[in-house]
């Protein structure tokens, strides 16, 4: 008797494969995409967004592309963005593949205008007021002890809970990097 049971176990369990696998066959186009989606190409944009201008955006923000600004009046407009929080703004005044670093993480490298204007969020706790004075002791000692970090010639601010963010600039005025860190302290050996 329970040679008949083991007998209609395996028949029963026969069946019930041989089901399945006809369903998926016959299913497979309806079946597939659902657990296995086709992976689609992302296309590259030819041409990198244009900035927007905010709405009670300052026009001093949005150069053109003709112009080449001066240290100073870039300087004014990276701590106008970073004190409002308005990254966006900064899009014009990088270089096509600007280079992101964020001290103690694995991040980031080259990467596009507008995934650099992203990686900035990292500065939205910081708390305010920003100090890019070059004559400040914290920054004077930054770019002593860790030029690679803060070049000689780069925009340097500390907020005041320690967070710190570098603009390297090319010989057009162009930020060509962008390196921050949660503190000064991580810098400063």
């Amino acid at each position: 008797m329970t040679k008949f049971y083991k007998i209609g176990f395996f028949v029963l369990a026969f069946l019930l494969v041989a089901t399945g696998g006809f369903y998926l066959g016959a299913n497979r186009q309806k079946l597939l995409p659902q657990f296995f989606p086709t992976p689609t190409a992302i296309p590259s944009p030819t041409q990198s967004p244009q900035p927007t201008r905010e709405k009670g955006a300052s026009p001093a923000l949005q150069p053109t592309s003709a112009q080449k600004i001066s240290k100073d009046k870039l300087k004014e407009n990276l701590v106008a963005a970073v004190t409002s929080k308005n990254y966006a703004a900064l899009e014009g005044y990088m270089v096509e593949k600007p280079s992101v670093i964020l001290a103690s993480t694995e991040c980031c490298g080259p990467m596009t205008k507008a995934e650099a204007v992203e990686q900035m969020k990292y500065l939205n706790n910081a708390t305010p007021p920003w100090n890019f004075d070059d004559t400040n002791p914290t920054i004077q000692e930054l770019r002593s002890k860790n030029a690679s970090f803060a070049p000689p010639d780069s925009i340097v601010g500390i907020s005041a809970n320690e967070y710190v963010v570098v603009f390297i600039l090319n010989s057009e005025n162009k930020v060509s990097g962008i390196n921050m860190a949660v503190s000064y302290k991580l810098l400063i050996p």
